[in-house]
């Protein structure tokens, strides 16, 4: 039986290749929107779960969120690396220590603000955690993006983290457990890391 499990959280303070196919880097977010990306060969290829390019499923979440975002009429997220990395951090964490919370087993990263603190965010007004658990059933790094946004989009409280207009950064992080289950965290910022690298889509992309 496939099991879903979603949990939210809102705080405000005032390389593996792929054959065939390139593998992913951040210089890539520059480079694409949703629509775009919707085209890569890449993004489109089935996933091979032995193999797994997670640089590329974390950017297909995030040009899924995005496309939330403009449905809905809310600028799309700019990538932030900082906010991946936390993001990735807490999904493999929820794997190899085997919980699945927006609190860490971990001590040093109990919380999200010990987890951005750590990755490199130390100034913002709001911030924000979305976490999902499900199934790998989908074929293609596309298609789970697709499903991971949905199980949120059909959450009000992961809904309502994806469309608030305070947070303008977003990175995604995934990891995949021996029972087929894959973890996803999404990492929201009003702004980025002093030392971020952030990639905003080019003017003439938008």
């Amino acid at each position: 039986m496939k099991k879903n499990t979603i949990l939210p959280t809102l705080i405000f303070i005032t390389l593996s290749v792929i054959a065939n196919a390139q593998a992913w880097t951040n210089e890539m977010y520059a480079n694409h929107t949703f629509k775009s990306f919707e085209k890569l060969k890449q993004a489109n290829q089935e996933i091979d779960f032995k193999n797994i390019d997670l640089k590329l499923l974390n950017a297909a979440i995030l040009f899924e969120t995005n496309r939330q975002r403009e449905i809905n009429g809310f600028e799309r997220f700019g990538h932030s690396i900082v906010l991946e990395k936390s993001a990735a951090m807490h999904s493999k964490d929820m794997v190899e220590k085997k919980f699945f919370s927006h609190t860490s087993k971990i001590k040093s990263r109990k919380t999200l603000l010990m987890r951005l603190s750590m990755s490199g965010l130390k100034d913002y007004s709001a911030i924000g955690e979305n976490i999902a658990m499900t199934s790998k059933t989908s074929t293609s790094y596309l298609l789970l993006a697709k499903e991971l946004v949905d199980i949120w989009m059909k959450s009000p409280g992961h809904r309502a983290n994806i469309l608030n207009a305070e947070f303008n950064y977003l990175g995604c992080g995934a990891f995949f457990d021996k029972n087929n289950y894959v973890y996803a965290t999404q990492a929201f910022a009003d702004r980025r890391g002093q030392n971020d690298q952030t990639y905003k889509l080019p003017v003439e992309h938008r």
